[in-house]
């Protein structure tokens, strides 16, 4: 008995009150709950900001996993930093970022806007690397894609 697939689930993200596309140290944190699309996790280019305090080198964290044979997948559309509407999802720069810090999998939360599950399974696909996703529309309200 065992496993062999561990994943991180919400909190990973520097969350940013602001409903500008930039994570800006000087404007104010989110570090509670931001509901109703006023908050983003993602830097101009749209890339995921991690929260470093927390995670200071995700890569390594991935790469230690992987040392102990085991999958490590992670989080998005997240819910403690919820973004809403079409300006806020980013479903080709979150696939570059986390299939660049090698992540295997990942859970696909129901609080932001990015719920085309179709859309990331082919945007996953393109990269020619096996991920799990595991789709947790759970019932909260339907933000259009």
């Amino acid at each position: 008995l065992g496993f062999n697939c561990v994943r991180m689930d919400d909190g990973w993200q520097q969350c940013n009150c602001s409903t500008r596309q930039d994570v800006d140290p000087s404007l104010p944190k989110c570090p509670d709950l931001c509901f109703g699309g006023l908050c983003t996790f993602h830097d101009r280019a749209g890339v995921p900001v991690i929260r470093r305090d927390r995670f200071p080198d995700m890569k390594s964290l991935v790469d230690y996993g992987h040392s102990l044979g085991l999958k490590v997948g992670t989080y998005l559309n997240n819910c403690i930093c919820m973004e809403a509407g079409g300006s806020a999802t980013h479903y080709e720069e979150d696939v570059r970022w986390m299939t660049g810090l090698g992540f295997d999998g990942v859970k696909i939360d129901s609080c932001s806007s990015a719920k085309n599950v179709s859309r990331w399974a082919g945007l996953f696909n393109a990269t020619g690397k096996p991920i799990r996703i595991e789709n947790c529309h759970n019932g909260w309200p339907d933000f259009k894609t």
